[in-house]
């Protein structure tokens, strides 16, 4: 994987701190998606995506939070989002975990890139390029062990496409009830900070420059975003007089709510109308 495209995603992303008792504490990852205008060709819209579960406060109901974002001098600044004036846009489909909402930091004062809609994998682009088991793929998230002392420190993880499944998964986590949705299954581990993350798919190309000489080239879609890990549940050795204990173990396979699903929010209706809404206002 080219390293200038690796840096790159690492800039699309930026940390979301949430709201908890009265303090706000880092929760997840998200990151920056800009659409063009559909009116407008040179003008393009900028929004930030994450993990519908990663702004839910345990009623559901979306939290206020923050966003840290890196700065151009090498350090990073905690801007909290007021509820009251942002717009969530979420799925028809309530169980699909992503949410956006409009958002453009001062690009003059904050390092980051956006990933351009026209790379996210819809279902053509997925039968077009030949995506199946065993695509490679990589995300870049938050590691909650090391946010970063002066600026965010996003990792990123390298794994397999596990399933690319024609029919709804069971998705079983917490204390939530188990439900069938949409997801792609990847070989990668993914731990608490991760939820929110984008996840591409790296195509990797043998191109024949001369007779002599075969370079490899990359070529990446977003695949989605990331939501959790399957875990399961073992029992844990006991005294026979001790209640029977469990523990839930990751098996390395993690749950990536998938890239199309997005496209559909992004170009709903409802997005649709609000950016030429605001491209007749410029």
């Amino acid at each position: 994987m080219d390293n200038d495209i690796i840096q790159k995603i690492k800039k699309s992303v930026g940390f979301i701190y949430k709201k908890t008792n009265d303090e706000f504490q880092v929760s997840g990852t998200g990151f920056f998606v800009s659409v063009k205008s559909e009116r407008v060709p040179t003008k393009s819209h900028m929004y930030f995506v994450t993990a519908k579960h990663v702004l839910q406060k345990s009623n559901g109901e979306l939290n206020e939070i923050a966003l840290r974002l890196n700065t151009f001098d090498d350090h990073s600044h905690l801007t909290i989002l007021s509820n009251d004036k942002l717009h969530f846009y979420t799925h028809k489909e309530d169980d699909v975990d992503i949410v956006v909402f409009p958002c453009r930091p001062n690009v003059k004062t904050y390092d980051y890139i956006p990933v351009n809609s026209d790379i996210i994998s819809t279902k053509d682009i997925i039968e077009k390029e030949k995506i199946k088991e065993g695509t490679n793929i990589l995300f870049s998230g938050l590691f909650s062990n090391h946010v970063g002392t002066q600026k965010n420190q996003p990792i990123v993880r390298f794994g397999k496409t596990s399933l690319i499944s024609d029919e709804k998964i069971l998705w079983d986590v917490d204390d939530t009830p188990a439900k069938m949705v949409d997801l792609y299954l990847m070989e990668c581990q993914s731990y608490g900070g991760n939820s929110g993350s984008p996840v591409f798919f790296d195509l990797e190309r043998f191109n024949q420059t001369d007779k002599n000489q075969i370079k490899i080239s990359n070529k990446i879609y977003l695949a989605g975003i990331m939501t959790g890990s399957f875990r399961h549940e073992i029992e844990i050795d006991t005294p026979e007089t001790i209640n029977k204990i469990f523990s839930k173990h990751h098996i390395g396979i993690s749950a990536v709510t998938p890239a199309y699903k997005l496209h559909e929010i992004l170009f709903s209706k409802e997005l649709i109308k609000h950016r030429n809404k605001n491209d007749k206002e410029l």
